[in-house]
């Protein structure tokens, strides 16, 4: 089983969402993201590397070769747990807020799915770019879910948070181009972005770059996180 059915099914139901009447929409959203959470669990009941560091429902998508640049995804025992997670909350959230939601139903239940599957792909992207790129993703269907149905100052705090949270992970986005360029120079020749293998590249470099590289990753994961005094 793949797990492009957990980051592609949440995409599929967005759409249908956008495209059926506004009444059907929680639905829609409700029965796609339970199917994505029984698929979640019958990939845990198959998965056998609890309890060690190995990956598995691995799938190999190549896309920029030239950049190194890949659809890698993977996932190990703390990965399985946290889409695990996301996977059971997702229909929870939909389900509680069949009461609260009153108004534009549609663009509501489609955001929902489309961060459910940012999330997703997060915790199983195996590289940098893809994760990068998940990981900002939930910025669109959060702003949007905070602009429209937030409180009272709902619109300046959804513009703040855009901001903020993104200025923030430039400096991430910076770390991990600066590693896989360093790998590119090394004796390696070429670009990857392969977390596996710029983790272990990373591990040789000197403890003065390693440092600057980590304050870069945190400016963008404090922020995001969030971390005090960061959480504004």
């Amino acid at each position: 089983m793949s797990l492009w059915y957990l980051l592609l099914l949440p995409l599929v139901g967005a759409t249908g969402i956008f495209v059926c009447k506004s009444t059907v929409s929680k639905w829609i959203a409700l029965f796609i993201s339970t199917v994505v959470f029984v698929i979640s669990v019958l990939m845990a009941v198959q998965f056998s590397q609890w309890g060690n560091s190995s990956y598995g429902f691995i799938s190999h998508v190549p896309w920029l070769n030239s950049l190194g640049i890949t659809l890698d995804v993977g996932v190990d025992s703390v990965a399985m747990l946290l889409v695990l997670l996301t996977t059971l909350l997702t229909p929870l959230c939909v389900w509680g807020s069949f009461s609260e939601i009153t108004s534009r139903k549609r663009e509501y239940y489609a955001w929902l799915l489309i961060l459910e599957s940012a999330m997703l792909g997060v915790f199983a992207a195996q590289d940098l770019i893809l994760f990068y790129v998940s990981f900002e993703l939930t910025l669109l269907p959060m702003f949007f879910l905070i602009a429209i149905y937030g409180g009272k100052n709902r619109a300046h705090a959804s513009i703040k948070f855009f901001i903020y949270t993104f200025t923030g992970s430039l400096f991430t986005l910076a770390g991990f181009v600066y590693v896989a360029w360093q790998y590119q120079v090394s004796q390696y020749g070429t670009w990857s972005f392969a977390i596996h293998d710029l983790t272990q590249f990373a591990a040789t470099m000197p403890p003065s770059e390693q440092g600057w590289i980590l304050l870069a990753l945190l400016a963008g994961f404090a922020v995001k996180i969030p971390v005090f005094p960061l959480h504004t």
